[in-house]
């Protein structure tokens, strides 16, 4: 799924969710080293993956058998594998994010639920400040993949019937050649939006945020087409009047009203 790999708000739920394995694996090495630190470290790992190899290593310490190891390798496994498999999945499936959200939200309900009734106040609410700001960043991340298979989904090979303007072609303009350079501003939220290039009905390319196309044309008048293959972003055209000069152009996604934006291109050397 192209879209979910170059989306840099989902890369942000994918570190969101490495971030959860990695401090997982931290946690069971300083049970190992220090077991009374580790207790006050548990709220940055998953709390059953830290659950289980707390109480499994601690039956293992105090009465050592080949059928509790194998029980605590076996248990943590499965419950650490989970956000490994979600994580490693993520590239190519939302639904791999969507699962690993919703298991660590269940993760989380469980650390609440224990850590209140032991009456850990302190760690209750650090915790639940520092599980909820992954939680939000990966629901942020799975919005954004949803919005991702929207656009790779909508066929954005395909212009929609927008009429274009008749030409006015001189073989004598035909003759000299120019350079059209369509830049694109950087923008944080609509980062995840392609601009597909439309240059008299004909497709020339597509435009990722920040990225720059340059178009070689003729010196007769020719009209371009912006399209986003968004809900509520309407394309627009931009006639490139006749001339020899070479010329850039900036596309900017705008704020129409609350709820629908536009695309507005302004010409820089105007």
């Amino acid at each position: 799924m192209e879209n979910l790999k170059n989306n840099k708000i989902y890369k942000f739920g994918q570190l969101a969710l490495l971030s959860i394995s990695v401090t997982s694996i931290l946690l069971m090495l300083i049970r190992l080293i220090a077991p009374a630190f580790s207790q006050k470290m548990q709220f940055i790992s998953a709390y059953a993956v830290w659950r289980f190899f707390d109480v499994g290593l601690s039956a293992y310490q105090s009465e050592p058998s080949t059928e509790t190891i194998f029980r605590l390798i076996i248990s943590c496994g499965i419950l650490f594998g989970i956000f490994v498999a979600c994580l490693i999945f993520s590239n190519k499936w939302l639904g791999a994010m969507i699962g690993a959200l919703s298991y660590f939200i269940l993760d989380t309900c469980l650390f609440t639920y224990e850590i209140a009734i032991q009456n850990w106040t302190k760690m209750l609410v650090v915790g639940l400040i520092y599980k909820i700001i992954l939680i939000t960043i990966m629901i942020i991340a799975v919005i954004y993949g949803f919005i991702g298979m929207r656009i790779e989904g909508s066929g954005r090979s395909k212009p929609p019937n927008i009429k274009f303007s008749k030409e006015t072609f001189s073989h004598e303009l035909a003759l000299q050649k120019r350079i059209i350079t369509l830049e694109r501003n950087k923008s944080f939220l609509n980062s995840h939006i392609y601009f597909q290039i439309v240059l008299d009905n004909k497709t020339v390319g597509y435009m990722k945020n920040g990225e720059k196309i340059e178009i070689e044309m003729d010196a007769n008048e020719h009209t371009v087409m912006i399209i986003s293959h968004f809900a509520n972003i309407k394309a627009i055209k931009r006639s490139i009047p006749i001339g020899t000069e070479s010329n850039s152009y900036t596309i900017k996604i705008e704020k129409k009203n609350l709820f629908v934006k536009k695309i507005a291109i302004y010409r820089n050397n105007a």
